[in-house]
């Protein structure tokens, strides 16, 4: 599985950038924010986020990773993107899990993407071509003291939504090492 390591690249108070990544996927954002900027490696080093995607013809970055202190939560928000034809994507949200530095583990609250629907412990939800699409990941009990997660992992089966079924007997999972948190 490829690992895709990234460096973190703040930018304060810019009004407005646009940033073109190797994969060829074109972002423009606005205001303050911080981005996490991939690139492709073969280790991972403490001190550097890395994320290994779930599927290689898929794209998967990390957009923010964002504590909410009231609510003692962690969202992390994605984006993925394919070339693919028809594809749907089901989230054991079971196997979602975040770990932090000194051996705490956090279960997933929620999960959100477009058009997705929750069933018994699995969250679907269709993926248009090409397109880049943003989700979240909503951690719980999450103490304003955890500053990074040292790994957040889940399992994401696809398949393609006309006429195909999801692989039950091998999932592959999505893997984020170093995420620093950034608290609110």
């Amino acid at each position: 599985m490829e690992f895709i390591f990234v460096k973190i690249l703040k930018l304060i108070k810019m009004k407005k950038i646009t940033l073109t990544f190797l994969i060829g996927l074109t972002l423009t954002l606005t205001s303050c924010f911080t981005l996490f900027d991939a690139v492709a490696q073969s280790s991972c080093d403490p001190n550097t986020i890395c994320v290994s995607s779930f599927n290689s013809g898929y794209s998967f970055a990390i957009m923010s990773c964002t504590g909410d202190s009231a609510s003692q939560t962690v969202e992390v928000v994605i984006a993925l993107k394919h070339g693919l034809p028809n594809q749907s994507l089901n989230v054991d949200t079971r196997s979602v899990i975040a770990y932090d530095g000194n051996g705490n583990a956090y279960s997933l609250k929620s999960i959100e993407f477009p058009n997705g629907s929750d069933g018994f412990h699995d969250y679907d939800w269709n993926i248009p071509t090409n397109i880049l699409v943003k989700g979240k990941l909503v951690f719980r009990n999450v103490l304003p003291k955890t500053t990074k997660m040292e790994l957040i992992e889940g399992a994401i089966r696809t398949k393609n939504s006309d006429g195909g079924i999801y692989d039950y007997s091998y999932t592959p999972k999505f893997k984020i090492r170093n995420l620093p948190i950034t608290w609110k």
